[in-house]
């Protein structure tokens, strides 16, 4: 069975990740910010354990939550806070 996991921005230094079942915390994801605001996260429907997470400076990763490995780094060179989500329910 899956895991049901939690991640969460923790306006400070990045984003918390917390196993429900037992209310663990499990990694913080470390994240460069410019200013202090809550930050868009999102897991990947169809890619098991696979998040993007956003920052206030630009930059857009996806996260391996299994071991903490930041997989892609997305750069965006503006000076506006971009939020992109998807959802495709019936």
């Amino acid at each position: 069975a899956d895991e049901e996991l939690l991640v969460v921005s923790n306006l400070y230094d990045g984003f918390d990740l917390y196993r429900l079942s037992d209310q663990t915390h499990l990694h913080t994801f470390q994240v460069n910010t410019r200013i202090n605001v809550p930050l868009p996260v999102l897991f990947i429907e169809g890619a098991s354990g696979r998040v993007v997470l956003g920052t206030s400076c630009g930059q857009v990763r996806i996260v391996d939550v299994s071991g903490g490995v930041v997989l892609q780094e997305l750069d965006h060179n503006g000076t506006s806070i971009v939020y992109l989500m998807h959802n495709d329910a019936d």
